[in-house]
């Protein structure tokens, strides 16, 4: 049962309204967390979530990270042109993996979207991840 409650009603007091504002963040905070678990191991790759994206150095980014991985994934980046430019085969007990934006040449990445696939036994799922350097 949902049970609105309409806060601007002069009987209830600025106390009580902070209370109630109080109460429905934390239902919140529960909820995002139950929808957005990070840091454990999926079943499947149904779930995988790459951040930050766009990647800005200028913002402070460092590296970009799949998130909800299964144990065992192989992560492959390639450039729009089909080139591919990335690979990284890595078993993880937390559920991530990074990329810091180095080719597998060795040097940095320029900017644009780049298109990664990610692929652990049956299960595989792709996407891009834009770059603003």
């Amino acid at each position: 049962m949902i049970t609105t409650i309409n806060i601007t009603e002069k009987s209830i007091k600025r106390r009580d309204k902070m209370k109630i504002l109080f109460a429905a963040l934390a239902v919140c905070a529960v909820l995002f967390n139950a929808c957005f678990v990070s840091g454990a191991l999926s079943q499947n790759l149904d779930n995988v979530v790459v951040y930050p994206n766009p990647f800005e150095p200028k913002l402070g980014h460092t590296k970009v990270t799949f998130d909800n991985l299964t144990g065992y994934v192989r992560i492959k980046i390639y450039k729009k042109t089909g080139e591919l430019i990335y690979e990284k085969v890595t078993s993880t007990t937390d559920g991530r993996a990074d990329w810091n934006l180095i080719n597998n040449d060795g040097s940095g990445v320029a900017s644009g979207i780049y298109l990664y696939l990610i692929s652990s036994g049956d299960s595989k799922c792709s996407g891009k991840i834009a770059v603003l350097k």
